[in-house]
């Protein structure tokens, strides 16, 4: 400026003390998330209740932060709940061109900025060239949103500027909810952002899997089931893999259908493995983690004379070979991507004998040894594998193996007293290798046995 006036000192200074007193709030930019613009649009129909104008609301994140947010009374009258979303995404797909614009002077390409939007009907009227008596009387300049290529609108079941987009009558505020909304405007804690707190109804202890793309081997039941519905719920899309058709089916759509899907799989074939891997690339584009959770015990037989070779090689077939296949797989996506993290699932037995038959106790050590190679291989490509090793946990199988039920199960001898390892245990302690908070863990064995393979019960002192 040539000549700056009063008003523009005064504009300076007011930035300046903007500055001063938001020295702790900040933008953060963790690694493994795309710098990209992404939008989210929402409206209320007919919010005001003496214009009867809607209000539309959105929100956009750039690398996961918000960067900007609307919420304003639409220009006009709308007829239907799909005009008042049609006119709050052309807001929304307006500023995206925008921002879009603006990242691309700073080096960030990007051919196209992505606008999610819950309403299936608005997205329709977006992407369809013919006019319809119903549609006719929305004025032109809403209409640009079907022919800019710069523009990607999205169905998404949830939107995250929902507070944003409706209108509510003004109510003391609870102190629980101050509080939430303190943590809210200071964006970032434990590297959450605005937007992930915004999409769940409590702050997760972990960065969480926002994005992120998740294969589950064996996930129509136990253990496999629990990881899928606890990586979908801290934000992953879950491809469950297994040969239980029926089972698979209903734990998708018990997590909802757009965040998993199911793939018939047996992971002793791998042109089954190959498949699925292919079906989740071509779904989303990418596959950011693989647990190799499916697993079988057989019989339990003590005695080694009583196993026969195909007994022996069945196991191993599924335990070992299964981890294999879906391993050099994985990787064979994940190394062009130069990131990705593998988990293999082994048990107790994957450091000691005699917990289980010769053909178990052997996969699962076969599974360790398999986890320390990958690891020092695919490192190299920025891939992480480990290795979780839970303790007896009642499921299915290990109620057929062990001939007890879950009381029974339960009293199983464990170091740790007072407590037994769930379902949700080592669903979760899955979870926290496949998450970010792990990124410096490879090449690990996460025993989650409460103590039990360090003790010797045979010669202790604490008895």
């Amino acid at each position: 400026m040539a000549r700056p006036g009063r008003e523009h000192w005064q504009g300076v200074k007011r930035i300046f003390r903007y500055l001063r007193g938001t020295t702790d709030i900040g933008l953060v930019y963790g690694n493994g998330r795309e710098c990209l613009v992404t939008g989210y649009s929402d409206s209320d129909y007919a919010a005001d209740v003496d214009t009867r104008r809607s209000v539309t609301g959105y929100v956009f994140t750039l690398g996961g932060s918000v960067v900007s947010w609307k919420s304003t009374l639409q220009s006009s009258v709308t007829l239907s709940t799909t005009e008042a979303e049609y006119m709050a995404l052309t807001s929304a797909a307006k500023e995206s061109i925008w921002l879009k614009g603006l990242v691309g002077e700073l080096g960030i390409a990007q051919d196209f900025a992505t606008v999610y939007c819950d309403s299936l009907s608005a997205i329709c009227l977006a992407k369809d060239q013919v006019h319809h008596d119903r549609t006719k009387h929305i004025d032109v300049r809403y209409h640009f949103l079907r022919t800019d290529k710069r523009i990607k609108p999205i169905l998404e079941a949830k939107s995250v500027v929902v507070l944003l987009g409706k209108n509510y009558r003004p109510v003391r505020m609870p102190a629980e909810v101050k509080s939430k909304l303190r943590q809210l405007m200071m964006h970032q804690e434990a590297g959450a952002t605005l937007i992930d707190h915004a999409m769940s109804t409590a702050p997760s202890p972990l960065n969480g899997l926002e994005g992120k793309v998740a294969l589950i081997t064996g996930g129509a039941a136990g253990i496999g089931e629990y990881a899928a519905k606890v990586f979908s719920k801290h934000g992953a899309k879950v491809v469950i893999a297994d040969i239980q058709d029926d089972f698979g089916q209903s734990v998708c759509k018990e997590i909802g259908t757009s965040l998993a899907s199911y793939v018939h799989c047996d992971v002793t074939n791998e042109s089954h493995v190959q498949n699925v891997v292919d079906s989740t690339m071509s779904q989303y584009g990418k596959l950011d983690i693989m647990f190799n959770n499916a697993g079988i015990a057989g019989m339990s037989k003590p005695n080694i004379l009583d196993i026969t070779e195909s007994e022996f090689k069945e196991i191993l077939g599924v335990n070992l070979i299964g981890p294999f296949l879906c391993t050099k797989h994985a990787a064979r996506v994940m190394i062009p991507a130069k990131r990705g993290t593998i988990i293999n699932h082994a048990s107790i037995s994957s450091t000691i004998g005699g917990a289980a038959s010769h053909a178990y106790v052997s996969s699962k050590h076969g599974v360790l040894g398999l986890t320390k190679n990958t690891a020092v291989e695919l490192g190299n490509h920025g891939i992480r594998v480990n290795c979780l090793s839970p303790y007896v946990v009642s499921t299915p199988m290990t109620r057929s193996f062990f001939k007890l039920d879950d009381e029974g199960i339960a009293k199983v001898y464990s170091n740790l007293k007072g407590a037994k390892c769930t379902l949700e245990d080592v669903a979760e302690a899955a979870l926290f290798l496949a998450s970010d908070d792990s990124k410096f863990i490879s090449g690990h064995n996460l025993v989650v046995d409460g103590g039990f393979t360090i003790m010797n019960r045979g010669f202790c002192m604490f008895e």
